[in-house]
């Protein structure tokens, strides 16, 4: 089961994130405001991002995929989310902009996070999310704990189930529910 980070945990790895020189932070602080997946952090491009209207548009993927019977065990993908409804908008706050903001004035590249100006590799990304947690002293935590935290505050905040499945990119409310339904009773107690 996963479980989402207390308000607490949240705040501890918000403030951690954000201090990290070079934006190498900003990826954990997007995704519990996103809940965007970490192959959707990889490749999303600054085109993806209207900042007149603070929104986010979902449209790829960067992933490490297993290869077969090849002399290379995996590759890095460029692609499409997985089902349609994985393509979406999700708003932007006031600070998570303010913060891409920064970061594009500092950026060379089309992606957001980039390394020589192709997309951040995914594990890169987690390696940066697990200093960020260690310096909390968060432990038995993994990035898709971000989302699940994202998901779990929008519920908190009485948003209703299915503008929740539109956020996430789930291709069924009952998906949402099946994963989400410890949060909604927790929230009913």
């Amino acid at each position: 089961k996963i479980h989402a980070l207390t308000k607490k945990e949240q705040h501890e790895l918000e403030e951690m994130a954000l201090s990290e020189k070079k934006g190498k932070g900003l990826p954990t602080y997007l995704a519990l405001y996103t809940g965007l997946r970490i192959g959707e952090i990889a490749a999303l491009r600054w085109s993806d991002i209207d900042f007149e209207r603070n929104l986010i548009t979902v449209s790829h993927t960067y992933q490490r995929v297993a290869l077969e019977m090849k002399k290379q065990k995996t590759q890095l993908i460029l692609g499409s989310p997985k089902t349609d409804s994985g393509i979406r908008t999700i708003p932007i706050g006031k600070k998570l902009r303010k913060e891409l903001l920064k970061l594009k004035h500092e950026s060379k590249g089309g992606f957001v996070f980039s390394t020589n100006h192709h997309p951040m590799e995914p594990r890169l990304l987690t390696y940066h999310f697990h200093r960020i947690r260690e310096k909390c002293g968060l432990e038995n935590i993994h990035f898709h704990q971000l989302r699940h935290t994202f998901a779990t505050r929008c519920l908190e905040a009485q948003g209703d189930i299915l503008s929740v499945s539109a956020l996430l990119g789930h291709a069924s409310t009952k998906l949402t529910l099946d994963t989400y339904a410890d949060s909604m009773l927790e929230q009913r107690i």
